[in-house]
């Protein structure tokens, strides 16, 4: 009867360690399946951290390249205006307010020193040089050929 019992009592517990060991491999299965989420989330973060680096870099030499551009024309406008003056009867009182904005507005095109020193910065970093290489391709395909 005792026996019987051991028995029976023995085989329950095997039962049991089964049952542990199958939920044990189960929960070893969930737990590397969640670390390789967590190790592809974090290198898919990294990639959109180098990727919104490589962004930001593209917009401050854009930015840049306008400033420049800006420039010119602003010079180009005054080399044209000293090459022919207004004559003195035909200056009314909106003529010498839009002359004292145009001499105003030369302060502008500095306005966005500080992004300037910023993209020269990024630059200078190894990440951005394949982006500015791609931005200035872009730009010499898209200025017109002065000859």
């Amino acid at each position: 009867m005792q026996l019987c019992k051991f028995k029976s009592f023995f085989a329950k517990l095997e039962k049991d360690a089964i049952s542990v060991k199958t939920e044990k491999a189960l929960m070893s299965k969930k737990i590397e399946k969640l670390e390789k989420e967590v190790a592809s989330r974090i290198t898919l973060r990294s990639d959109l951290m180098k990727l919104s680096k490589k962004d930001l870099v593209i917009a401050q030499l854009s930015l840049a390249d306008k400033d420049i551009r800006l420039f010119e024309l602003q010079n180009s406008g005054k080399a044209i205006e000293k090459q022919h003056p207004a004559s003195p009867d035909k200056e009314g009182p909106v003529v010498q307010q839009l002359k004292k904005h145009s001499d105003n507005s030369v302060k502008l095109f500095f306005r966005d020193e500080q992004n300037r020193a910023k993209a020269r910065e990024l630059l200078d970093q190894p990440e951005a040089e394949r982006s500015s290489k791609m931005f200035m391709c872009r730009r010499i395909a898209t200025q017109p050929f002065k000859g």
